[in-house]
């Protein structure tokens, strides 16, 4: 029976860290686009560092969130079970 539930559990909170980190690091990446793109418009040739670094943050921030909020998940739904 508990582990029925469990099996229920994760593939609903994985789905949901997914949407959820997704949603995060879109919203990280428009912020950091909109400062880049005024520091692009200001100094040029820094502007590709900027870019550079909206997608060096996604690859580095997405995986952490979604970790981050798979644990949280799957905790509060051991303490509600």
């Amino acid at each position: 029976m508990k582990h029925k539930s469990i099996i229920d559990i994760v593939p609903l909170a994985s789905k949901i860290s997914v949407v959820v980190s997704l949603l995060l690091s879109i919203g990280i990446i428009a912020a950091e686009g909109t400062s880049s793109g005024v520091v692009f418009n200001l100094i040029p040739s820094f502007g590709w560092v900027f870019v550079f670094a909206v997608f060096l943050s996604f690859i580095i921030i997405y995986p952490v969130m979604f970790i981050i909020i798979y644990l949280a998940i799957t905790t509060i739904t051991r303490f509600i079970k």
